[in-house]
């Protein structure tokens, strides 16, 4: 036997593998996304951790940084208060005598010792800070004399120490940028006013104490302490480059990462109120390059891995879904009603799985209908062809027509005419019937119709009445051959032979929407409840022709689909039967 090979079609966007592989790449995509999110996850939770222990440090040293200032602030208050550097701003002039045994020196000494961070300390009569005068007092542990303030500056401080009437002021000084000077006067209340007598000025070694706070990191690189204004670093405890604290200044946030010298710093800002300075803490990122490079590989990683797993996917479901296509393409060439054998180019008797016993089994069955169609439906089809060619041979036609004919003549020489009549009635209807089309003319129908009444008119006379009222419109569209009649005649048998009383039947052919629809209604019998039901179960046998009501529907469903077919009713103590069947012009030219 002949065997066709295989090939499968282009799958199409409906087919299982396209359904699989959308899953599959929705799931690994899915996949994807949740282990990138959780890789951002994670690195959002080390950048958490870091900026709170960063800020716990930032924390730490700005407590310190204000404690140290507090502690000067206080230092300054208590000078103010000391009844030594009272008298001395007091009385200058009287107090000179007492300053040569030391007192002054030696008080001032004992404030400057109470805090390391504590550079020098000026203290000048009111309106007295001239050197000419020399009346202002200078103590100092470590720094040369020469480089103390200037005399210009010296009267902007005494100018603040004035306008803040007894309150201490942190000031800056341009010709000092490492050390911060904190100012206040020295007064007296009399009369409940307070009276100026003169000025104590302390200079806190700002650069140091930032130095020594960011010494106190574990890290091995030290962390930077910065006080910046908004334009510029005013103290740092570490040099930087020009671009390092421009972006340090412009981080637009509360915390940023920068590079300075080949090392990366987690960067915090607040703002520093006591000193109305911005404050920055640098940690050293020591692990931000490789944390960095970890994130970056591992969501390349994700990419190339989902991407990997994606494509051999696709390959794993295109040699499990071939399989399936080569099934269905088996289904579609069988249904076709080619039985022969099929070369897939696979052998699937070797294979044990749920496919090799899909493809095994699908082939049995196949071989099984083969074998049915040529030993049984062949088989039968050869026999009744023979025994349609049999009674063929033994009723000729043309010998019945010619039969039908010499008898009419008779008839109507004897003047029977009522004999003619029937003769050609029956001759007709014969001619009809024996017709090989399945699909004639409405009005071919009728004339069929017609004939049969004919004769059954002349059997019956006065008991049988009937009425065609048929729209002349259509009597050019199809209607499968044998289709009225039969209605015809099942209503004669059930009206006129089981009751004697006049019988009226009317046929209406009638377009309803697109539709055609033929009514054939008549006196005399009604319809069984379910009738049509009871056809199919066979509790009913057809008559006439042994064409019946269920053969009718039938034959017209499978023409046209089940939306046509016949429909039974009652109605006005009428039996109903309508043909619904849709409008087609016949091409079929009628003899």
């Amino acid at each position: 036997m002949r065997r066709m090979p295989i090939i499968p079609k282009m799958l199409k966007p409906e087919s299982l593998k396209i359904k699989l592989l959308y899953m599959l790449t929705f799931a690994i995509m899915f996949i994807c996304a949740i282990s990138i999110l959780i890789t951002i996850l994670l690195w959002h939770l080390s950048y958490e951790m870091l900026l709170n222990s960063t800020s716990e440090a930032m924390g730490y040293a700005a407590e310190r940084l204000d404690s140290i200032i507090d502690t000067a602030t206080s230092t300054t208050t208590l000078m103010a208060e000391d009844q030594v550097l009272l008298n001395y701003v007091q009385d200058p002039t009287a107090s000179i005598e007492f300053n040569k045994a030391g007192e002054i020196t030696k008080t001032l000494a004992n404030y400057s010792n109470n805090n390391k961070y504590i550079s020098y300390i000026y203290v000048w009569p009111n309106g007295k800070y001239s050197d000419q005068d020399n009346k202002v007092i200078r103590y100092s542990r470590y720094y040369p004399i020469a480089s103390m303030i200037k005399e210009n500056s010296r009267e902007y401080l005494n100018e603040i120490a004035l306008n803040k009437n007894g309150a201490v002021e942190y000031c800056l000084l341009d010709e000092d940028n490492t050390g911060i000077f904190l100012t206040r006067v020295i007064h007296t209340i009399d009369d409940y006013e307070f009276v100026n007598h003169g000025v104590v000025v302390v200079r806190l070694n700002l650069d140091r104490l930032l130095k020594e706070l960011s010494r106190e990191s574990t890290t091995p690189y030290p962390n930077i302490l910065l006080l910046a204004n908004d334009n510029e670093v005013l103290f740092s405890s570490q040099e930087l480059p020009t671009e390092a604290s421009e972006k340090i200044l412009n981080i637009g946030g509360n915390y940023t990462i920068t590079k300075i010298d080949k090392k990366y710093y987690f960067v915090l800002e607040r703002k520093f109120e006591r000193l109305n300075v911005r404050y920055f803490y640098m940690a050293h990122y020591e692990h931000y390059a490789l944390l960095r490079s970890a994130y970056i590989f591992t969501s390349i990683s994700i990419i190339l891995i989902a991407t990997l797993v994606l494509f051999s996917s696709k390959r794993i479901l295109d040699s499990i879904t071939l399989h399936f296509d080569t099934l269905v393409k088996k289904m579609e060439i069988y249904s076709s009603g080619k039985f022969e054998s099929i070369d897939v180019g696979y052998d699937y008797s070797k294979r044990t799985d749920e496919l090799g016993k899909a493809h095994r089994q699908f082939d049995k069955m196949a071989d099984q209908i083969r074998t049915l169609i040529n030993d049984n439906y062949v088989k039968q089809l050869l026999l009744k062809d023979a025994q349609f060619k049999q009674l063929e041979q033994q009723i000729n036609p043309h010998f019945l027509y010619n039969t039908l004919e010499t008898i009419n003549w008779y008839s109507e020489s004897a003047g029977e005419t009522k004999i003619a009549e029937l003769v050609r009635a029956l001759g007709s209807t014969l001619r009809s019937t024996l017709e090989r089309k399945d699909i004639v003319t409405i009005q071919s129908e009728l004339e069929l119709v017609n004939n049969y009444m004919t004769i059954q008119k002349i059997r019956y006379e006065n008991r049988l009445v009937y009425f065609i009222d048929a729209d002349q419109k259509l009597l050019t569209c199809s209607i499968p051959k044998i289709t009225i009649q039969p209605l015809v005649e099942n209503a004669i048998k059930y009206a006129l032979e089981e009751i004697m009383d006049i019988c009226y039947i009317y046929i209406l052919v009638e377009q309803i929407d697109d539709d055609i629809c033929i009514t054939v209604k008549n006196t005399g019998s009604e319809f069984e409840d379910n009738i049509i039901e009871k056809i199919k179960e066979r509790h009913i046998v057809p008559q006439g022709f042994g064409i019946g009501l269920r053969n009718i529907h039938d034959r017209l469903q499978l023409a046209y689909g089940h939306k046509y077919g016949l429909t039974v009713s009652n109605e006005e103590n009428m039996a109903v039967v309508r043909v619904k069947l849709p409008k087609i012009i016949s091409d079929t030219k009628e003899a």
